[in-house]
């Protein structure tokens, strides 16, 4: 089965019992997030699973399980010579990066 197409989009309902998060492909209902969490962290996490699934449009399951985007990622730096360690020793990156689908065309 495949899952449903992007684009996702974050909503947030504050009408049921409290504050829910919800995530939506246009007008079709995909998932609600909801329970002991602060309303900030519920929209928090709403908004990173609508961040993921659009990021990874394009790219099938089985690669994300294989772990294709955080090697795309740690080459990308490396060849970039924009990597670094942060204080949790995780990798991250120093300066902008500019994607070549950022840059104008010359005209």
């Amino acid at each position: 089965m495949n899952h449903t197409k992007e684009p996702w989009e974050a909503r947030r309902d504050p009408s049921y019992y409290g504050i829910v998060s919800e995530v939506y492909a246009g007008d079709k209902f995909i998932l609600g997030t909801g329970g002991v969490h602060s309303p900030s962290e519920l929209e928090a996490n709403t908004k990173r699973i609508v961040a993921c699934v659009n990021a990874c449009a394009g790219i099938t399951n089985e690669a994300l399980e294989k772990g294709v985007i955080k090697e795309a990622m740690e080459l990308f730096w490396i060849v970039s010579d924009k990597a670094i360690l942060n204080e949790n020793n995780q990798m991250t990156y120093k300066g902008d990066i500019v994607f070549a689908s950022d840059k104008e065309e010359d005209v």
